[in-house]
């Protein structure tokens, strides 16, 4: 699954409001 985090924030590239949102998701997640 990291993979795929990681692939995604590599595409994003500069998103820091993508990388937020996504950091909360992952957080949510993780619980």
């Amino acid at each position: 699954m990291a993979e795929i985090v990681n692939l995604r924030q590599f595409r994003k590239g500069k998103a820091r409001e993508d990388r937020s949102a996504e950091a909360e998701r992952n957080r949510i997640l993780h619980g």
